[in-house]
């Protein structure tokens, strides 16, 4: 059974569920709810009610994954020079 592209999510309810989707499509690629969950060491469940809205992620959670992507991008630019 073939899968189906994540649906892409365009409007937001809060600009952290922005950041949170932003980051960690960036951080994780495709299908990157149950990776962000691992990574952040919470249910994807969780992940999924960030993502859907239902609740809103907490800025603690978001400032992490801004720290993963700020030492990502350091890794990029030394393997770059």
């Amino acid at each position: 059974m073939p899968r189906h592209p994540p649906r892409k999510i365009t409007e937001f309810k809060s600009d952290n569920q922005r950041r949170l989707v932003e980051l960690c499509e960036e951080l994780f690629g495709e299908q990157w709810q149950n990776r962000a969950a691992k990574a952040l060491a919470v249910n994807h469940r969780q992940v999924h009610r960030w993502v859907s809205g239902e609740y809103e992620p907490p800025d603690e959670i978001v400032e992490q994954l801004g720290g993963m992507a700020r030492r990502k991008a350091v890794k990029l630019m030394k393997v770059a020079r």
